[in-house]
């Protein structure tokens, strides 16, 4: 059998860079969460979340309808697990009610760079493993409700850490979702830039600049390693951070368009339909109206 060594080079520069990744900090943003009396008849609709939605159900059945793959059908006291960005549906079965404990958290590299990009974790978490992701999501419910002091800061961030050790524990790398070459390393300080000034972020000049590149590779690297141009990677940041606001916060539209570097209100809400199906503020009622998982 001949040995294609190509393949292999490829193979070892993605462990290189997942690698390299993973090093970097990791920062955790817990968004919302609760525990929800969940009735007949109930469904989300179809929608697009800015974080890792995780849930324990009890008692009732449902069914997750992910977008351009097959439905995953969820039995009572098992967790659900959907990554950022996943556009999805839970429909709940039958016409038995139950709860729901539930968390929304953030998992990001270098500001803006998803856990679950490149690892995909199970969509569904059965036994021992389901029932703690469930006790984890109603402590987290009870440390978000109080003061912010240091340690239920410190306590919330380390149970967030525990789920996210629970998924990974049973989540698979998707090496077709990793470049096949990449700099990490360098662009690390480029990335945490842009994600720390999304209102005035630096030009593609001083990013390369920073980089220590020319205008040209410095694009081509970017674009290698994080799969779109900087200027689309800044524009999903920007909406990222505005579904965040919209969904934790009550800031009105024209406050989170400039909160996430959208200077024009209306612009914001033209790319913000075009990119997510629906106005803002229908965004902000959908999530909230459905908000148990």
């Amino acid at each position: 059998m001949k040995i294609d060594e190509n393949y292999f080079r490829c193979m070892d520069s993605k462990i290189q860079w997942i690698s390299r990744l993973a090093g970097q900090p990791l920062a955790v943003e817990y968004l919302c969460g609760g525990i929800t009396r969940v009735t007949p008849p109930h469904d989300t609709g179809w929608r697009t979340l800015p974080g890792t939605a995780i849930s324990f159900i009890r008692g009732y059945k449902s069914v997750l309808h992910l977008a351009n793959r097959p439905d995953v059908h969820i039995c009572p006291n098992q967790a659900i697990c959907v990554p950022q960005g996943q556009h999805h549906r839970v429909e709940l079965v039958g016409q038995k009610s139950g709860v729901s404990r539930w968390s929304h958290i953030s998992f990001r590299f270098l500001g803006d760079i998803d856990v679950f990009s490149f690892i995909e974790p199970p969509n569904v978490i059965t036994g021992s493993a389901a029932r703690r992701i469930g006790d984890i999501n109603e402590e987290l419910v009870k440390l978000h409700a109080g003061e912010a002091l240091p340690y239920r800061v410190i306590r919330r961030k380390a149970l967030a850490m525990e789920l996210l050790s629970i998924l990974t524990e049973k989540s698979k790398v998707c090496m077709e979702r990793l470049p096949d070459d990449g700099d990490i390393e360098r662009l690390g300080g480029v990335l945490e830039l842009i994600s720390g000034n999304l209102s005035q972020p630096p030009d593609i000049t001083q990013m390369a600049r920073a980089c220590s590149l020319s205008v040209s590779r410095f694009h081509a690297t970017f674009k290698s390693t994080m799969g779109v141009s900087p200027g689309r990677y800044l524009q999903d940041l920007r909406l990222l951070h505005a579904r965040q606001l919209l969904l934790a916060g009550n800031l009105p539209v024209k406050a989170v368009a400039s909160e996430s570097g959208f200077g024009d209100v209306f612009h914001f809400s033209r790319l913000f339909r075009k990119r997510c199906g629906i106005s803002p503020s229908a965004y902000r009622i959908q999530i909230r109206t459905k908000q148990n998982f």
